[in-house]
């Protein structure tokens, strides 16, 4: 079991403006007497971002269990599920000789259960195997140089989800192919914010919402904000504060993906940190997506997606919205959304 990690409490007045459009807006309007709860706010960091949570409790020591025990279900996940963690569960999955079934964690097959069902319903622009091509492409930037083109064609050849077998009997995965590691990266973090509300959730805290990175899980909403979290949408650049809009979520989740946050520029180019499976290489072209969903493994997963595909030109699921911003060779966004997703 990973040991703990110590809590920080975030008072009200010391959350920065950034954190606050980068988590969720909520106005500190006064709790009404009969609800008796307060509002607490608590991070950590895992996963390769910062954890927020903010939930309604009517004690601070409740607040901090309920924290607590939700942190440490997410630093559980972050050890079957990182491809960062040399001894992962992820990472001994990618060390096994292929064709070879290897018995896995309820965790860790419910999540490439859940990221084989995107990849092919996606016809492969979401795919969890990726990860051979992933470790090429950060070892690229961090020497500042693309891949060659034999680099690239060698990634290819050690990816593809049809490669990757789940057998549900045995809850197993095979491999069909040597050297492959999976990548999920695009999924991990909503699936970790789906657990740990229901950790608060039995906790007697269902108002609350957690944060990773950019996706948000929510329970119910605040007791003085009945339709919801308040959530600012930004737009394109990381250095504007612009909401494009805001939403107001309860029980529902939201993520937004694209280059505004993770990017480097090689010879003139920006790159982001979201992989095209079909290139090997980071996506060029501008692109922000933000996704409405029942669960933040939905809308992890789909937001990242749809920053590959581009275009709205995805069979979203049922109750599922999303808005997304492209930027064209002139500089000009172009915004898209569907009939679903708030206009303001």
């Amino acid at each position: 079991m990973t040991k703990p990690r110590p809590i920080t409490i975030l008072h009200p007045k010391r959350t920065t403006i950034a954190t606050v459009v980068l988590f969720f807006c909520l106005t500190l309007s006064p709790t009404p007497a009969s609800e008796k709860l307060t509002l607490y706010a608590f991070e950590q960091p895992h996963m390769g971002t910062l954890f927020r949570i903010k939930l309604y409790a009517d004690s601070k020591e409740n607040a901090q269990i309920a924290a607590t025990a939700a942190f440490n279900r997410i630093a559980d996940l972050d050890a079957k599920l990182s491809d960062y963690i040399p001894d992962s569960e992820l990472k001994q999955l990618g060390a096994a000789p292929p064709n070879q079934a290897v018995p896995l964690s309820v965790d860790l097959f419910n999540v490439l259960e859940a990221a084989l069902n995107f990849a092919e319903s996606t016809d492969g622009r979401f795919d969890p195997t990726i990860g051979y091509a992933s470790n090429l492409w950060r070892r690229s930037l961090r020497k500042g140089i693309l891949p060659t083109p034999e680099q690239l064609a060698d990634a290819k050849s050690h990816s593809g989800h049809h490669n990757l077998a789940l057998d549900h009997e045995n809850r197993s995965a095979t491999l069909k192919i040597e050297g492959m590691f999976l990548d999920l990266g695009g999924i991990a973090k909503g699936f970790a914010a789906d657990e740990a509300l229901k950790i608060l959730n039995e906790h007697n805290i269902t108002r609350a919402a957690v944060a990773a990175g950019g996706d948000i899980r929510t329970g119910d909403p605040p007791p003085h904000a009945p339709d919801g979290w308040k959530i600012p949408v930004l737009g394109i650049d990381r250095n504007a504060e612009i909401v494009t809009t805001t939403v107001h979520l309860k029980n529902a989740a939201i993520s937004t993906s694209g280059d505004r946050e993770q990017f480097v520029e090689i010879d003139g180019t920006q790159y982001a940190h979201i992989i095209d499976p079909k290139t090997g290489l980071g996506l060029t072209h501008r692109v922000t997506a933000s996704v409405i969903a029942p669960t933040a493994t939905q809308s992890d997963a789909l937001a990242t997606t749809l920053c590959i595909v581009g275009n709205l030109d995805l069979d979203l699921p049922d109750a599922t919205h999303a808005l997304l911003i492209t930027r064209d060779t002139d500089g000009r966004d172009q915004v898209a959304r569907t009939d679903g997703f708030p206009s303001s």
